[in-house]
């Protein structure tokens, strides 16, 4: 895997191709959920994730990382920051963009799974199609909109 990070410029994520392709098994890139006695199910950040999180919390960033990488928990801890200071948190929005109405559902719940845990007052919503002419009354009542482009 090879990470490039930097302040105010894209961040790319790649993997480097196997020596062989056969009976080869590459492990899942996403979050670690892992069990403990504080909570059922916390979700730690792999090294490479923590990483991203810092540069882009540095400044402007674009993520380039395969499917399955966790681009989608970083973006979730990035919000949570600037979420969490925030003048006023609970009036703080972010709006996620996908290009297909099928990943909206999905990325609302993994924004859901990634930060309803920690903060209890937080709301996501999806925005699909005609929807998304009444995008002002989801901004009153959200804290994460995921729409389509």
């Amino acid at each position: 895997l090879n990470l490039d990070i930097e302040s105010d410029s894209a961040i790319t994520s790649q993997r480097e191709p196997p020596e062989s392709a056969e009976n080869v098994c590459v492990p899942p890139l996403s979050p670690n959920v892992q069990s403990d006695s504080a909570h059922a199910d916390t979700i730690t950040a792999r090294e490479y994730q923590k990483e991203l999180v810092e540069g882009a919390l540095r400044g402007n960033s674009i993520v380039s990382a395969p499917t399955g990488s966790g681009k989608t928990f970083v973006a979730a801890k990035v919000a949570k920051h600037h979420m969490l200071n925030a003048k006023n948190p609970e009036d703080y929005t972010t709006i996620f963009v996908v290009d297909k109405v099928p990943l909206v559902q999905q990325q609302a719940e993994k924004f859901a799974l990634y930060l309803e845990p920690e903060i209890d007052w937080f709301k996501v919503a999806k925005v699909t199609g005609e929807q998304s002419s009444q995008l002002s009354s989801y901004l009153d009542k959200n804290h994460v909109i995921v729409l389509t482009a």
